[in-house]
């Protein structure tokens, strides 16, 4: 069972044998991202962006913000580093990238900016997504981005925000899954 089949495996069945889930376990609703408008400045604070990190420490919502290119991550990150308590990278070229995957899981840090090593595989209640960026990223990354939410009973909602600076088709047909 995935939510981003390859096209060969979807064209190995017929419409009739392919059967869709619109809810989990949990019987609750998949998250449906929200759009909203986004030009990011990795090197200078933009007050938007930091109001959203603001609110979702206040909500007491652990959140990972996806990036789609390492360096601007790490960019962003010193931008932000001094106003988010505890606020750490994670990637693939990372060296403490499973010492930072613990400690998120440990509840250490509440917001994480991350790359697509994060897009599937990991599970934690209370779990928000942010995508920066969003249109640069495919629909099957950014459906396992959301997929990221609320997969916990104890928490079965939760935020997913595109951030864009213009709507791609992968964002739409993310959202249409």
């Amino acid at each position: 069972m995935t939510a981003t089949p390859p096209r060969h495996l979807l064209n190995a069945f017929s419409t009739k044998s392919i059967i869709k889930l619109p809810a989990r376990f949990h019987r609750y609703p998949l998250p449906v991202p929200n759009f909203k408008y986004f030009k990011l400045n990795r090197r200078r604070k933009q007050s938007q962006l930091l109001s959203i990190f603001k609110k979702q420490l206040i909500n007491q919502r652990y959140t990972l913000v996806f990036f789609n290119n390492i360096k601007e991550m790490h960019e962003t990150y010193l931008t932000y580093k001094n106003d988010i308590d505890n606020l750490i990278c994670v990637h693939s070229e990372g060296a403490l990238r499973f010492e930072k995957v613990e400690a998120l899981r440990r509840g250490e840090h509440a917001i994480v900016f991350t790359t697509t090593i994060l897009e599937r595989g990991f599970t934690m209640a209370n779990l928000d997504v942010i995508v920066i960026n969003a249109g640069t990223f495919e629909k099957a990354s950014l459906v396992q981005i959301a997929g990221r939410v609320g997969r916990k009973q104890v928490a079965p909602t939760g935020l997913v925000l595109f951030l864009h600076e213009g709507v791609s088709l992968s964002m739409i047909f993310a959202k249409k899954i």
